[in-house]
């Protein structure tokens, strides 16, 4: 199996199209702040400390 698989990725190669890149910053005051493995963010979950 690993030979057939070499050899498909020979006949044809894969270029990646997207890559996709994430930067984060991070404030103390904000709370409800939640990453999940996959890096997805849900900015509805966030609030400020002083509200």
């Amino acid at each position: 199996m690993a030979e057939f698989s070499k050899a498909i990725n020979e006949l044809c190669p894969q270029v990646p199209l997207y890559m996709k890149n994430n930067s984060r910053a991070y404030n103390s005051d904000i709370q409800g702040f939640n990453l999940n493995a996959g890096g997805t963010t849900y900015y509805e979950q966030f609030s400020w400390g002083n509200e």
